[in-house]
């Protein structure tokens, strides 16, 4: 039986997971979070789910699916455990509740996922108050913890994931006072794009010049010769694939994607160690997430000489 440790637990390695372990595979996923089911689990709006399930759910119903798929299929889900590195013989450094620990696997996948640039990394001017958070860390701290960290905020960015920042602020009872769009870069795609307009929220093609601050708190944003009140700004977008462990690794990275470079078939540099989902390059959707997870275990197979053909 091949031994297969993946490394996240979002849609795309929730699904190879899937599909591993109902093809015979011995397989543990390892996530750092309290919580499987990656960025999804945070989202209480739709849609999800029309690709796996054939049907319309909101983030975290689609996200616990996802999970109790895995788990049915034999899936063993190991929450707060980070890797902290790979060894030649693929043995995996974990760092567990119960401390250090230590497992080898016959494969690896590698399914970490993306994050948003921090405010350091895009370099935003002025004060450093408090209030200012990316799209992550804002559902973090609302879905997870019912805590609303402003009341006017304004959102950075026009993809998909500031139309799911403005849905989250709506939720906690704290509609943004704005939109300020970046002025290059990926744009969301119709009709979700039109859902400021649909809500009647100001849209701004101005850089940020200044955050002000008072009391330590955000209170204004300057935008060339205009300001904002606003006691919150949440930084969506700007994605940057999670490849800090595939670099102390020795895992070759794409210069162009800045994700972890593979073959046609997901293989990375190197031996036995693939990877799939948004750790690749920018930003998918979920479902694409979970269709690549489930093309990658045909390869993970194959090469162990397993059948292929799909359990589903």
């Amino acid at each position: 039986m091949i031994r297969v440790a993946v490394i996240g637990g979002g849609p795309a390695g929730l699904a190879v997971a899937t599909e591993l372990a109902l093809r015979g595979a011995q397989v543990d996923l390892l996530d750092r979070l309290a919580q499987a089911g990656g960025v999804p689990r945070l989202c209480a709006h739709s849609p999800f789910g029309m690709r796996e399930f054939r049907r319309i759910l909101s983030g975290n119903a689609y996200a616990n699916r996802l999970v109790s798929a895995a788990t049915a299929a034999g899936v063993r889900i190991r929450n707060r455990h980070t890797v902290t590195g790979i060894e030649a013989d693929l043995t995996l450094r974990l760092s567990t509740p119960e401390g250090a620990v230590s497992q080898t696997a016959d494969a690896v996948v590698m399914a970490t996922g993306i994050r948003e640039a921090s405010r350091a990394e895009r370099l935003l001017p002025g004060d450093r108050p408090l209030g200012v958070l990316t799209t992550g860390a804002l559902q973090d701290m609302w879905f997870a913890r019912g805590a609303r960290p402003f009341r006017r905020p304004v959102i950075l960015g026009q993809e998909l994931v500031a139309m799911s920042a403005i849905l989250t602020c709506r939720q906690m009872g704290t509609p943004p006072v704005a939109l300020i769009r970046s002025i290059n870069g990926p744009i969301a795609a119709a009709p979700f794009r039109w859902l400021p307009q649909v809500l009647r929220m100001p849209i701004i093609d101005l850089p940020i010049t200044d955050l002000i601050a008072r009391e330590g708190r955000l209170e204004r944003i300057v935008l060339g010769d205009r300001e904002i009140s606003a006691d919150g700004l949440v930084l969506t977008g700007d994605w940057r694939p999670e490849v800090g462990l595939a670099r102390m690794s020795g895992i070759a990275i794409d210069t162009a994607t800045s994700g972890l470079a593979v073959d046609a078939a997901f293989r990375t540099s190197r031996r036995g160690i693939y990877a799939c989902g948004n750790v690749l390059r920018g930003v998918r959707t979920a479902g694409q997430c979970w269709s690549e997870g489930r093309a990658l275990a045909a390869t993970v197979l194959a090469d162990a000489g397993l059948a292929v053909n799909s359990a589903a």
